[in-house]
């Protein structure tokens, strides 16, 4: 059986930590990483859902905590991660509604598997994440190595 969290470990090339209330990490695919296989043969691209999974995995590592995927909000993943690239992550925990809820989140807990209404006491920590390529070849535009930008809900499990 494949534990994508021993993987992902050891692509760290940053520990995860809490700073300022973000979360910062840092991760190098290499060839051999688990996550390429089959995604594609002939040209290796990082799927999103293994993005979204390094999201995870650094939250559960920064905070100490076993947390789950509880839904996904938003996601815009706009340029390719492949081998050998350097992926800084960030996560920020999402803002709040007036009505304390999380601000963007269906107001009957529709969204992405995420249960109870806005507010309520089942309601799962938001956490709006950037992935972005700080290699050499990403380019020198401040947009130009963002990969990834997406929300997610944790739960504790």
């Amino acid at each position: 059986m494949l534990n994508i969290d021993s993987e992902l470990t050891r692509i760290q090339t940053r520990e995860p930590v809490l700073s300022g209330g973000s979360c910062l990490a840092g991760y190098a695919p290499d060839a051999g990483f688990i996550g390429f296989a089959g995604h594609f043969p002939d040209y290796p691209v990082l799927p999103a859902f293994i993005q979204v999974q390094m999201a995870v995995h650094a939250l559960c590592r920064a905070q100490g905590k076993k947390l789950a995927l509880a839904g996904i909000g938003t996601a815009k993943f706009t340029s390719q991660a492949r081998p050998g690239d350097s992926l800084q992550l960030e996560c920020s925990p999402a803002p709040q509604s007036s009505r304390g809820g999380l601000a963007g989140m269906a107001s009957q807990g529709e969204q992405a598997g995420v249960g109870g209404t806005s507010g309520s006491a089942n309601m799962k920590q938001g956490w709006d994440c950037v992935i972005s390529n700080v290699s050499e070849h990403a380019g020198p535009d401040a947009d130009a190595g963002q990969v990834a930008k997406f929300r997610i809900y944790l739960a504790e499990v």
